[in-house]
C-alpha cells in the first residue's frame, strides 16, 4: 500500500515539475517542489521497497533536496514575476 502511494507521489512530482519547465511557470514548481518534499518525507517514514533503511533514508532526503531547491528557485522566481 504504501510503495503505491511512493509510485504516485513520484509520478505526480516529476509530471507537474516538467509541466512547469515547459510552461515556464513558478507557481506550478513550488507546488512541484511541495510533493517532491510529500515524497521525501513519506519515504523517511515508510521506506521504500526492500531498501535497506540507509539507503532510503537517502533517497528520502534527495527527495527534499530537491524540493527545497525548486522550492526556492521557483519562490524567487515568483516573487520576481509579482514585483
Amino acid at each position: 500500500m504504501a510503495i503505491a502511494a511512493i509510485y504516485i507521489l513520484v509520478a505526480f512530482s516529476f509530471g507537474l515539475f516538467y509541466l512547469a519547465l515547459n510552461r515556464s511557470d513558478p507557481t506550478l514548481a513550488f507546488f512541484s517542489s511541495i510533493l517532491f518534499i510529500f515524497t521525501g518525507l513519506h519515504t523517511m517514514i515508510y521506506g521504500f521497497e526492500d531498501l535497506t533503511n540507509l539507503y532510503s533514508q537517502i533517497l528520502a532526503m534527495i527527495f527534499i533536496s530537491m524540493g527545497g531547491y525548486i522550492g526556492i528557485r521557483a519562490g524567487i522566481d515568483w516573487i520576481g514575476e509579482t514585483l
